[in-house]
């Protein structure tokens, strides 16, 4: 795996690359996705029907209405507020997952753990081995079905690497740090 230019310069002299992982894209992906949906849903639900109650359906229609006037659709409100409060949020929310999953990657390297997570602004996360207090196996229904696993690092903070594939493998190599650490 390439390695991008801002991580290859927060390496320090001594340091060397164990391992650079990414997250399995269907486990990451699919809980981000019924997220969209829930919140694409509610947004639906409580503009929708707040503009209906306000009285702007009379005045959408009938704007709809003289310009497609010869499409005969009886449900142009509808058409309106679906598109306007769950197709674009939902697409906006898929967007900001998918460049999250693009973005993320873990590097473990011989000194410390660097994660780096964001969607458009990327943020690199570095835990130095020795400030590490516990790791912890986590897996979850979903994550047996897709057969990955998270870890979660517990320093002055809680971070997880998330649903990786080998998750056992990584958990070792880190366990190995630790205890050369200590």
């Amino acid at each position: 795996m390439e390695l991008s230019y801002d991580i290859k310069n927060l390496l320090k002299e001594d340091e060397t690359i164990l391992m650079v992982l990414r997250p399995k894209s269907l486990p990451f992906l699919v809980p981000r996705i019924l997220e969209a949906l829930f919140y694409s849903t509610l947004i639906f639900f409580f503009y929708g029907f707040s503009l209906s109650l306000a009285g702007a359906n009379s005045y959408i229609t009938t704007t709809l209405i003289k310009r497609r006037i010869n499409q005969g659709s009886n449900y142009l409100f509808l058409e309106f507020l679906f598109i306007v409060f769950f197709l674009i949020p939902f697409t906006l929310f898929l967007i900001k997952y998918i460049l999250e999953f693009r973005k993320r990657y873990y590097v473990i390297t011989n000194k410390r753990i660097i994660i780096r997570k964001g969607s458009i602004l990327t943020k690199n996360v570095e835990i130095e081995i020795e400030k590490i207090k516990e790791i912890k196996l986590k897996r979850y229904p979903s994550d047996k079905i897709f057969k990955t696993g998270s870890i979660e690092i517990k320093s002055s903070f809680y971070e997880y690497i998330e649903n990786i594939e080998n998750f056992e493998k990584v958990y070792k190599t880190i366990e190995n740090l630790l205890e050369k650490q200590s």
